[in-house]
């Protein structure tokens, strides 16, 4: 009888397909920073467990994209579902990389459907509302709670950070005594400013950014930054230009400056976009926003309403109604939420909105390009030679990095490609070889196989090369660089490529030393408070300087925080 049993269930278990026992399978795609890995559970028709992982991910973008992925995948018991507002490339890694496991595991899942009741939200009140999440909505939140005001903070996307987390995190601020003697000093820094922007920048705000910068880099420093040890002296043109590299570049540091925010009890509400302000008797009193179950509130502030919206990197139809000649081949590396809404908003209500002419400023791909082996040359970035994709020069190298990616815009108004080339050799940077390794530079014995990798005329190449050597040690240069950053150039070469990426706009709402905003008669529109990138016009001229983005971010945001809390007094 017992061999009968066994045989019974022998038979019955050869009967049962292979899907009805629990198995694992992984798969692997490219994500923004490395390697997406996703491992699945399946259970019969069911997925019991998604694991995914990101290690290069940025934490506040990537990382926070891959839980909201599993979680939906766990909810909906299916891998294609929509992708994650702000984090395209992670977020389609994922979806590949479970497909692919899928796939492999030779299961069919049946679907659930996730309902989404909307739910009636009754009119709130707080005293600050902030509209954004990024460096300036967060300092914003923090300097009124730091005033005794409750805050409420909405952002559209499902994750905190805004474009100062794919930042550098670098603060440029006015030298103190511990700095060198050479260094520019706060009436120094001003001066560089405001010649920077050929004086349109409005001298009082630009003197409140200056007067605050100090102050505001140690109250970050100090009450927010966990790894403090890590802080870097960014390289600049002139070098006596201060900017300090917080710990972690901005992903760190964003996630540092959110988690004190929450710390501080401010009540900070994820993927609920603001869509129009509230006015009253010509005052700004809150604003109406919408929830991700497609819910609408109606939000009051007693002190008043913060703008931090960010600006409109990511909009094509704003970018194609702001912007300027050979923008349109510049490529966006900013956060998905900068689309100009901030900008409409205030425009209802009556702000000025501003740019200069030839506004339109970038960033490049080749952002570590300050870094070696060796550890960290100030000097290595200004010494360079730099190659447009006809295999000429272009500008002084010597020169800070957005003066330069700006004039790769320029060029690609005249019909160049977008690839630009960095060229090294042992005499600029002694660790070549550690670009090769870390940021996919390549070596080039000759100028032909210089000419090759570029994709540029040979004899291009050579006269280039040796024009910029005839120059080399003297103030000679075409392009006005310098003798003691020309040293000349030398086979072998290293190259890296770099392409022209948008991270930020210059441009939009002008605001008071108080970060009040603007109408175009020069009054302010009441109750509304504006920072960062949004609120830049009367900041910059057609450049900006490197620091002063993030810089511009997260001080004024800490003024407009404590602007509009002060009315509660």
């Amino acid at each position: 009888m017992m061999k009968k049993i066994l045989a019974a269930l022998m038979i019955l278990a050869l009967m049962l397909p292979a899907c009805a026992f629990a198995q694992t399978q992984s798969a692997t795609a490219k994500g923004f920073g490395g390697d997406v890995v996703v491992t699945l559970t399946i259970d019969g028709a069911n997925l019991t467990n998604v694991a995914i992982e990101g290690a290069g991910e940025t934490p506040a973008i990537g990382g926070a994209a891959l839980e909201k992925l599993a979680e939906a995948m766990i909810a909906g018991n299916r891998v294609d579902v929509d992708a994650v507002a702000g984090a395209t490339i992670s977020s389609n890694a994922a979806l590949s990389a479970a497909a692919e496991a899928l796939a492999a595991s030779g299961a069919t899942l049946t679907a659930k459907e996730v309902a989404v009741e909307e739910v009636v939200r009754e009119d709130e009140t707080t005293d600050v509302l902030v509209i954004g999440g990024g460096g300036a909505g967060l300092t914003a939140a923090i300097s009124a709670r730091e005033a005794g005001a409750n805050v409420i903070l909405v952002e559209k996307l499902s994750f905190l950070g805004g474009c100062s987390s794919m930042s550098g995190g670098v603060i440029l601020r006015a030298a103190i005594e511990t700095d060198s003697e050479e260094d520019m000093d706060a009436d120094e820094l001003y001066e560089f400013l405001m010649n920077e922007s050929e004086q349109r920048a409005d001298a009082a705000v630009v003197r409140k950014y200056i007067d605050s910068s100090v102050d505001t880099y140690n109250w970050i420093y100090d009450n927010m930054v966990k790894h403090p040890e890590n802080v870097q002296r960014y390289p600049m043109i002139p070098e006596t230009l201060v900017a300090n590299r917080l710990p972690g570049r901005g992903p760190e540091i964003m996630g540092d400056i959110a988690d004190y925010a929450y710390s501080l009890g401010a009540d900070i509400r994820l993927e609920v976009a603001a869509t129009d302000l509230i006015e009253e008797n010509g005052k700004v009193v809150g604003a109406v926003v919408r929830y991700a179950d497609g819910g609408e509130q109606k939000i009051y502030a007693k002190a008043g309403v913060v703008l931090a919206t960010g600006g409109f990197a990511s909009s094509t139809e704003k970018l194609a109604q702001y912007s300027t000649p050979g923008a349109e081949k510049v490529a966006s590396n900013a956060s998905a939420g900068t689309v100009g809404d901030g900008l409409d908003m205030a425009e209802k209500v009556g702000a000025v909105v501003r740019f200069t002419d030839d506004w339109d400023t970038c960033g490049a791909t080749f952002a570590a390009l300050t870094l070696s082996a060796g550890g960290y040359d100030m000097s290595i970035p200004h010494k360079i030679m730099i190659l447009n994709s006809n295999g000429e020069r272009f500008i002084n190298e010597a020169n800070i990095q957005p003066t330069i990616y700006t004039e790769m815009r320029r060029q690609l108004a005249t019909g160049v490609e977008n690839e630009f080339w960095f060229i090294f050799d042992d005499n600029i940077d002694s660790n070549t070889q550690w670009l090769v390794d870390n940021l996919n530079a390549v070596k080039a014995a000759n100028v032909e196989e210089l000419a090759a990798i570029i994709g540029a005329p040979v004899e291009n190449v050579q006269a280039t090369i040796d024009a910029y050597n005839a120059a080399a040690g003297t103030d000679n240069d075409v392009f006005g660089k310098p003798a003691e950053y020309n040293l000349g150039i030398q086979a072998p070469y290293t190259v890296a490529l770099t392409t022209p990426m948008r991270t930020t706009t210059i441009g939009g709402l002008c605001i008071t030393p108080d970060a009040e905003v603007l109408k175009e008669d020069g009054s302010v529109v009441e109750g509304l408070y504006a920072a960062g990138e949004l609120a830049n016009s009367n900041f910059y001229g057609t450049i900006y300087t490197c620091g002063s983005a993030y810089g511009h971010a997260v001080i004024y945001g800490r003024i407009a925080g404590a602007s509009a809390a002060a009315n509660l007094n």
